[in-house]
């Protein structure tokens, strides 16, 4: 079946930069509360104890800015109420599932928290329900965007798990950033390595997925190398310099390096650049896929 792409229709980009830095920082809130309950949750993982609270402050901090974001990006803001009322959810809709899960993961943020901070015996509990709602929470954001079939960038599977490891690292490499610079001589070696393996194993994750996600584009339809095309020309920088060199290439370098990898600074500046392309992938994800429109 031929298809014809037209490079003179350019539609309204109703999701800006704003929707990007959501989807950004709501992703790190959910990958610091994983670290967070990591050593409450799974057993031999005690390494991250250290960790644990800083981790939970920073998810919490975070959670708190997300909410403001969407609420003032509205052309009403006050607007945001109806999304409480169970009489307005539609099952079908993803912004009801996104609605839940911001409001389970706030709730048992705060239970994690209080339980956490008064050795509660339920902080196993509470850390391991919030835990599922901060996995759900960077899924969400993925199907969020795959359900548009019009949109080649965006309707595809790799875009919940990619969006998943990106808030695995972004918000681990958070917390080793934070902790570098707080007192990065606490930070033992088998936690420095722990940490390692975490931000490798996610790195790795995200070169396997932005291939597998070019490669499809490029051998696609007309409408997949076209948007492609389109990602060069308005992306390039963010694309090729930002995302692959300095936030996949080069931190996969640092981390692999026997001895350096392992350190406090080569784990602080992998994690500086990992999240920078992690922001930079989901700002050009959400933007690009705006760029043309396929009509069903």
């Amino acid at each position: 079946m031929e298809s014809i792409v037209s490079s003179t229709v350019f539609h309204v980009i109703p999701w800006g930069a704003s929707y990007a830095l959501y989807f950004f920082l709501i992703g790190m809130s959910a990958g610091a509360f994983i670290l967070s309950m990591l050593p409450h949750v799974c057993p031999g993982e005690g390494k991250y104890m250290p960790l644990s609270k800083t981790s939970w402050v920073i998810s919490f901090i975070l959670l708190l800015i997300t909410g403001p974001i969407l609420i003032f990006d509205l052309t009403t803001p006050g607007r945001f109420i109806y999304l409480f009322f169970p009489n307005y959810w539609h099952m079908s809709s993803p912004l009801m599932w996104g609605t839940l899960l911001l409001m389970g993961m706030g709730l048992f943020s705060i239970l994690y928290g209080w339980a956490l901070y008064t050795q509660n015996p339920l902080v196993k509990l509470f850390g391991t329900i919030g835990g599922l709602f901060a996995i759900g929470l960077p899924i969400y954001t993925g199907f969020d965007l795959a359900v548009h079939p019009g949109r080649p960038v965006w309707h595809s599977a790799v875009i919940s798990p990619l969006f998943l490891i990106l808030s695995l690292s972004s918000g681990v490499g958070l917390v080793s950033l934070i902790a570098y610079f707080i007192n990065k001589d606490a930070l033992s070696k088998e936690l420095l390595e722990g940490l390692r393996n975490i931000l490798l194993f996610s790195a790795t994750a995200t070169f396997v997925m932005l291939l597998a996600q070019s490669v499809v584009l490029a051998y696609g339809g007309e409408e997949e190398h076209y948007t492609l095309t389109l990602i060069y020309a308005n992306y390039g920088f963010l694309y090729w310099g930002i995302s692959w060199l300095l936030g996949t290439f080069i931190p996969l370098g640092i981390l692999l390096a026997p001895r350096f990898g392992a350190s406090t600074n080569g784990i602080a500046i992998a994690s500086a650049l990992i999240i920078l392309a992690s922001y930079s992938l989901r700002h050009i994800i959400l933007l690009s896929g705006q760029l043309i429109q396929q009509v069903y």
